[in-house]
């Protein structure tokens, strides 16, 4: 008898040691992120008396922490979204950096050089206002520019960050599937490990994960699009992963897309244009480049338009001394071209093309990028519009549609075989833009052939700040396309402005959405000190109950030895 009541002693004893230590691995825990509260079950023995095995497990709500992780992405994606736009938003309606109030000062000095037509003085601080103009355009280009490479940096080293998240969670994988049977403290901590690095790939990317058939704690991940990340791999048994990696894009290759090749593979997937479905905040970096583009082709437009509706009409009068009128604005790349390297020849791309500026037809010069499309032998065989989501219009069209002019000769119109080839006049015309002179004599006020006094091409040129004279759409369709000056640039702001702000409001809706599903999750799989603690006080009693036990096997042996 002293005997079993030993064995049974001893297995109760154990069995409580083991409750002891997984509520004390909770309480050491508690402040360890991802850690998932474990709990210690006890089994009758089927062979004999006392306790039978005691059973570990790791209490986490699957599908609660997969909500924590979709709604992660979700909020790092809006995040992403907001902050990159707010930066240039910011830029553009700021009246010390923005061109609205220089724009206007511009205006406005002019209309007082037409009322004194003949004073230097008032001429000059008009020229000087120009220059003014010309320099703030410049430098909010640089800023937005600035954005723009932030912004590449950041996708890069979240890129890098995401390819090391993953290949750490494909080899935390391997040494959970490794591992053994046995369910013990030490395995679940490299579950926890595991998911502690899929949680920080959430922030990244928006993720599923797909339990392998064979044992649930080893996952598979995908993208919410479905291209797979990590794939376990059941003939090698072991997981495999992808590389990602930011690649131009397929349509506008001046813009960049995620792509994924799998280790020893040289295909390389690429993602597409939708970058919703990328999430995280890999996606919103990627996705907050359309409206920072957009924005800054449009202010490129409106400098452009400017600067060629001005030498028009500049060249339409008389300046002081009684020469004709010219140019106010340099503008390298625009027609007629008189030497070779007045071509524009900034292009994305594996190809050549290059074009300048229309000034006749400036009245459609757009906002827009233009894709060209090359057949297998590498000649361009049609040209699209790059829309708003990336994808590309529907039928070809003209590039003179967009007040370009592309040279299409065979020695600089081509591209590699069956690749595309991307320009954004706007953008990459603009930055060349300089002020011709900053003579004040210059200034052509007078109507052609009339004398310094005369003020009449000045009033024209004054209206310019209020006539419909730049296309306020994509691509030009008619006149009724057309806005002045001052509405174009309103129409970016609050276009940007409007963007920025459904996008805090998205984030604010997200990270709100996030809080409330940690704290679901955290209610059902993290740990509670209160609950611990009284399974401490539990297990304490149940331990000493236990050693006591053993205390009445030693006396009754001990009484047993003694009679014998």
């Amino acid at each position: 008898m002293g005997t079993d009541l030993l064995s049974i002693g001893k297995s109760a004893v154990a069995a409580q040691q083991l409750l002891l230590r997984t509520t004390s691995n909770n309480i050491a825990n508690v402040a360890t992120g991802n850690y998932v509260r474990q709990r210690s079950v006890t089994t009758d023995s089927d062979v004999c008396l006392g306790v039978g095995a005691v059973i570990t497990q790791r209490l986490n709500d699957v599908y609660k922490q997969q909500e924590v992780w979709r709604d992660t992405a979700g909020a790092a994606y809006h995040e992403a979204v907001y902050q990159q736009i707010h930066t240039v938003d910011q830029y553009l309606s700021d009246s010390s950096i923005g061109l609205s109030e220089s724009m206007t000062q511009m205006f406005t000095s002019l209309e007082s050089a037409i009322n004194n037509p003949i004073s230097e003085s008032e001429r000059a601080e008009f020229m000087s206002d120009l220059q003014a103009f010309t320099d703030r355009f410049h430098t909010l280009y640089d800023d937005i520019e600035n954005v723009v490479k932030d912004n590449e940096m950041k996708i890069d080293e979240a890129v890098t960050q995401a390819n090391d998240l993953i290949k750490s969670i494909a080899q935390f994988n391997n040494s959970i599937a490794t591992a053994g049977k046995v369910r013990d403290s030490f395995y679940y901590n490299l579950v926890d490990q595991r998911d502690a690095a899929v949680a920080q790939l959430a922030e990244l990317l928006d993720i599923r994960t797909v339990p392998n058939k064979d044992n649930a704690d080893v996952i598979g991940i995908n993208l919410a699009s479905g291209q797979t990340l990590v794939m376990v791999d059941s003939d090698l048994n072991k997981s495999v992963w992808g590389h990602l990696e930011a690649v131009p894009g397929y349509n506008d290759t001046s813009a960049r897309e995620l792509a994924v090749r799998f280790e020893g593979s040289t295909y390389l997937t690429k993602l597409g244009a939708d970058f919703e479905n990328v999430g995280g905040r890999i996606g919103g970096l990627l996705s907050c480049r359309r409206e920072i583009n957009s924005s800054l082709a449009g202010i490129s437009q409106l400098a452009v338009s400017l600067a060629v509706n001005f030498n028009l009409q500049n060249s339409a009068g008389t300046d002081l001394i009684g020469n004709a009128g010219q140019d106010l604005f340099t503008l390298p790349n625009s027609a007629p071209v008189v030497n070779d390297d007045e071509w524009c020849e900034t292009c994305y791309g594996s190809g050549h093309i290059r074009y300048v500026v229309d000034p006749s037809a400036i009245e459609k010069f757009s906002d827009c990028s233009l894709c060209f499309k090359a057949d297998n032998t590498g000649a361009i065989t049609a040209c699209y519009q790059i829309m708003d989501d990336g994808s590309l219009s529907e039928n070809p069209v003209n590039p003179a549609d967009y007040g370009i002019i592309v040279d299409t000769r065979a020695a600089w119109y081509y591209a590699e075989p069956n690749a595309t080839v991307t320009i954004k006049p706007a953008a990459d015309v603009a930055r060349k833009l300089t002020l011709r002179t900053t003579d004040p004599r210059d200034l052509a006020l007078s109507g052609s052939g009339m004398g310094p006094s005369d003020n009449s091409n000045g009033i024209l040129m004054s209206r310019l700040q209020n006539t419909p004279a730049v296309a306020n759409g994509r691509a030009y369709t008619g006149s009724g396309d057309l806005v002045s000056f001052t509405e174009r640039y309103a129409t970016i702001t609050s276009s940007l402005g409007s963007v920025a702000s459904s996008e805090n409001i998205a984030y604010m809706a997200a990270d709100a959405k996030l809080e409330q599903s940690r704290a679901s999750y955290d209610s059902a799989s993290g740990v509670s000190l209160d609950e611990e603690a009284a399974h401490l006080v539990q297990y304490q009693q149940y331990y000493s109950a236990a050693a006591k036990i053993i205390s009445a096997a030693q006396n009754t042996f001990q009484s047993l030895i003694n009679v014998v």
